[in-house]
């Protein structure tokens, strides 16, 4: 199931936008398929990754700095 959900991900995220499909998810809803211009749909795809790897980046900053703190109230 786990590797299903995977293949569906890389499908939706990878794959589609390069042919200029999107496919959009409403709860309760069908999922909506639009074509849509192929080069809007890998800069959207370009920011989102841009975004992710920020939080990321800031998550385990801010992992360090407790870490840190940890270690100094320890002194």
């Amino acid at each position: 199931v786990t590797e299903v959900l995977q293949l569906s991900d890389a499908l939706r995220d990878d794959i589609l936008p390069e042919l200029g499909v999107r496919l959009e998810d409403h709860e309760g809803l069908p999922t909506v398929v639009k074509l849509v211009d192929k080069d809007t749909l890998l800069k959207e795809r370009e920011e989102k990754k841009k975004i992710e790897e920020e939080k990321k980046r800031k998550k385990e900053e801010a992992a360090r700095k407790k870490q840190q703190l940890e270690v100094s109230n320890l002194i």
